[in-house]
């Protein structure tokens, strides 16, 4: 991206960011990484300024980079409006709960989880921005040359293909309180009270 911006959300105020439409990447820090789950993603590097970093996500603000990437992502509490915080929280095991009573559209998770979520954002990613009438683009081609592992759309690299099912399941559990939940939960019960007896009768055996 020519004439990039980095964003540090810990030294910087969100008015560093431009109200202007463009392209941005989040970056883990230095000695950051993502929650670990059952698969482990490759992620890219980039290097900007002598420094060298891991690409998880690239996104488009259509209209404005400051509220799309700092209002929206870092500081959101709504993960229905930020494909990012939605992933990043599923990595994390974060319950989904309804945003609005009775619209499964609208999902967020508690409260709670919401601001552990941010401060883990604030303090383990840093962003790279540059201003872009025509965003659309550009994503598409950091996409495909990146290879970002928490972009689910327009990803078709086989890379990280398995990480990415992964992430997708995990980001559609069930709701805490409706019925899928409950069943889902009823399952895993069992299923965990099966392989403990037959632990225990393996070693009776």
């Amino acid at each position: 991206m020519a004439n990039i911006k980095l964003f540090n959300p810990m030294t910087m105020d969100s008015s560093m960011l431009p109200n202007v439409a463009g392209n941005y990447v989040f970056l883990l820090r230095k000695g950051s990484h993502l929650p670990k789950v059952d698969i482990e993603p490759q992620i890219p590097e980039v290097t900007l300024d002598g420094n060298t970093y891991q690409a998880i996500y690239t996104g488009i603000a259509s209209e404005s980079l400051r509220q799309r990437v700092y209002h929206y992502h870092f500081v959101g509490n709504d993960a229905i409006s930020s494909t990012l915080r939605k992933s990043i929280g599923s990595l994390f095991g974060y319950d989904l709960i309804l945003r609005k009573e009775g619209d499964l559209d609208y999902k967020k998770f508690k409260p709670a989880d919401e601001e552990k979520l941010t401060k883990w954002m604030m303090s383990n990613l840093l962003l790279v921005f540059v201003e872009n009438a025509d965003p659309e683009p550009l994503e598409e081609k950091l996409i495909a040359e990146l290879n970002p592992p928490l972009n689910l759309d327009k990803n078709h690299n086989m890379v990280n293909k398995e990480f990415r099912a992964l992430l997708s399941k995990l980001r559609c559990r069930p709701v805490i309180g409706s019925a899928e939940h409950f069943t889902s939960s009823m399952k895993t019960t069992i299923k965990k009270t099966k392989a403990v007896a037959d632990y225990i009768k393996e070693i009776k055996l």
